[in-house]
């Protein structure tokens, strides 16, 4: 008889409530509000899986929490069948290197004072992976390559790059210390069509070629719609929604699905769109 694989990365049963500073009192702690409740997913390896939801939803929360930046109150983070919460020193930093965080502002999470090849070779810098100065220039020449950039962008600062390139700068920081896994937290948001296209045309490539799985967190439906397997629906701190991207999406269950559907534009992602965006990528 033979044993299903655990998924690379699951969550049991999420609940996180954070202070209201909006309705603290003149005199006491603030109250408590929800914002994730009951909250249980599965990732593959090599699996891609959409979260989606409405501004306030609980997806940034529900990434930082996955990436223990902020523990949930109840509820487990399982790696490769195992809880986190139980993990060792060691066992958390291995945790750390192997599923990696994009954020949704690069200009808040690249260090303005430092150059492009600075920041992407810190963690292999903090892991102690860089030999010297020149084996530094040559793995961040690697890695700007390996997310479509020219290598001459090291010299430059993340002020000096388009909003597309910073954020190709920090997908190439995550993947520094090759990951199993890649949380990408609304990193399409704030980019024109075209650095759209260049962004899921990379996620799709890295996907094929290295076998990374994906979380990749949106409002836009669309961009899920093309990159994602599976698909987790938010509202207000809770699933009411998930399963094939395809199912969800030909025929949702839930009513708050169905008006995101049918409020948002949705047409069907155009592969010309993509490879387009893998082209220009390829000149830029």
């Amino acid at each position: 008889m033979t044993h299903a694989q655990p998924a690379l990365l699951a969550a049991n049963g999420l609940h996180l409530a954070l202070p209201d500073s909006a309705r603290k009192p003149l005199l006491g702690a603030a109250p408590l509000k929800p914002i994730l409740r009951d909250i249980s997913l599965a990732l593959p390896a090599a699996g891609a899986l959409g979260v989606i939801g409405e501004s306030g939803s609980g997806k940034s929360t529900l990434a930082r929490v996955l990436t223990l930046l902020t523990a949930p109150q109840q509820g487990q983070v399982l790696y490769r069948g195992q809880d986190v919460a139980r993990f060792s020193a060691q066992q958390l930093v291995e945790y750390r290197t192997q599923v990696q965080l994009v954020f949704q502002d690069p200009m808040s999470s690249l260090n303005p004072r430092r150059r492009v090849q600075a920041i992407i070779t810190e963690p292999l810098r903090a892991r102690g992976k860089l030999a010297g100065p020149a084996d530094a220039a040559r793995q961040a020449a690697a890695l700007l390559e390996r997310v479509g950039l020219n290598p001459a962008l090291a010299a430059r600062y993340p002020h000096e790059l388009s909003g597309g390139q910073r954020q190709r700068v920090g997908i190439a920081r995550s993947l520094a210390l090759q990951p199993a896994a890649l949380i990408a937290d609304e990193i399409t948001s704030g980019l024109d069509v075209s650095a759209q296209a260049r962004i899921v045309a990379l996620l799709q490539e890295l996907r094929r070629d290295t076998g990374l799985a994906l979380i990749f967190i949106s409002h836009d439906l669309s961009l899920v719609r093309s990159l994602c397997d599976e698909v987790l629906i938010l509202r207000r701190g809770v699933v009411v929604e998930q399963g094939a991207s395809a199912q969800i999406f030909a025929q949702p269950a839930h009513d708050y699905t169905r008006a995101l559907l049918d409020a948002i534009p949705l047409p069907v992602p155009d592969p010309q769109w993509l490879a387009q965006g893998a082209l220009e990528a390829a000149e830029e």
